[in-house]
């Protein structure tokens, strides 16, 4: 997780905003999100894991697909860094 995305995940959790996190490996998501946790001193944090590989096109529809099991729509959506 880049530096930009941590810091803006960390400052939605904060104000108890359901976050996704995105990502090809879920060990790393949820080293991320216990990351998160320990920072923001917070247990009840809402945030899920969903498998995605942006090069993959049938990874992208699953995620979609997943998401929409959990939400109607979305609020926010954060890249990656691509640059």
């Amino acid at each position: 997780m880049s530096i930009r995305g941590k810091y803006t995940v960390l400052h939605l959790a904060k104000h108890h905003a359901k976050v996704y996190l995105c990502a090809r490996s879920e060990e790393k998501a949820e080293n991320a999100i216990q990351e998160i946790k320990n920072e923001t001193q917070r247990s009840d944090l809402d945030m899920v894991f969903l498998k995605l590989d942006l090069l993959n096109l049938s990874s992208v529809t699953a995620t979609a697909t997943d998401f929409m099991r959990y939400e109607i729509q979305s609020n926010f959506v954060l890249l990656p860094d691509l640059f």
